[in-house]
């Protein structure tokens, strides 16, 4: 009584042009579905929650995400885990965190430690410029 939920089911399409004339890429992929605690009482907050696939017929990767819905008791919210694969091999990377906070990226192949994908508390790079007197009319 006190959540709702969007469900949603269907796919994007995301068509990719080629640069050099060969076939566009597409890309498949379905979204999670959206929920809301805390409609009547307690804290109103928003999560992801489902599980999301990633994939190419010309292209040799796919992708496959879950995104966790905190539990009752217990459990953190906006977790997140999936697996990046390669071709017909088993995962060849594997993706873990909050999309609220960190998520890193891990080869399993050579359990080097995990590439920090995103970090919400890190300072935005800064473009370079040129100076305005150097770009000229």
């Amino acid at each position: 009584l006190n959540t709702g939920a969007s469900i949603i089911d269907g796919r994007v399409e995301i068509i990719i042009p080629s640069k050099n004339g060969d076939a566009d890429e597409l890309w498949v992929l379905n979204l999670p579905s959206g929920y809301i605690g805390g409609l009547l009482t307690g804290t109103m907050r928003v999560e992801a929650g489902g599980d999301i696939k990633i994939s190419s017929a010309s292209s040799e990767f796919s992708a496959s995400f879950s995104f966790e819905r905190k539990p009752w008791l217990g459990g953190d919210y906006d977790v997140i885990n999936g697996a990046i694969h390669k071709g017909d091999e088993a995962t060849s990377r594997t993706i873990g965190g909050k999309w609220s906070e960190r998520v890193h990226l891990v080869d399993e192949k050579t359990g080097a430690p995990g590439v920090l994908l995103f970090d919400v508390d890190a300072e935005p790079a800064m473009r370079p410029v040129a100076p305005l007197v150097s770009i000229g009319k």
